[in-house]
């Protein structure tokens, strides 16, 4: 089997190296401001609020079962949730 951690030190078992950046928090704070704003006028707090978790547990699942000796975590399965739900409203508005 393959390891998680071949050198584990102190700095990286608070802060993971490809995980903790602030760019990556900033990309992540404004696309949430940029969709979620919109989407929760459009179909209310709760319901995105259940969009947004459900899609980003099963992103993480989805990424457990595909690479299962890498672990990844992050936003990016809860972010094409809400991508996919202005979609889907955008297509119901066409209509």
């Amino acid at each position: 089997m393959v390891k998680f951690v071949e050198k584990e030190s102190n700095c990286t078992t608070f802060f993971p190296r490809h995980n903790f950046s602030l760019g990556h928090l900033l990309i992540t704070l404004v696309l949430q401001y940029w969709l979620m704003r919109d989407l929760e006028k459009l179909a209310g707090s709760s319901r995105i609020a259940l969009i947004y978790l459900g899609s980003g547990a099963v992103g993480n699942l989805a990424s457990a079962i595909f690479v299962p000796y890498r672990a990844e975590v992050g936003p990016a399965g809860a972010h094409f949730g809400l991508l996919a739900c202005c979609m889907v409203e955008v297509i119901h508005q066409v209509r």
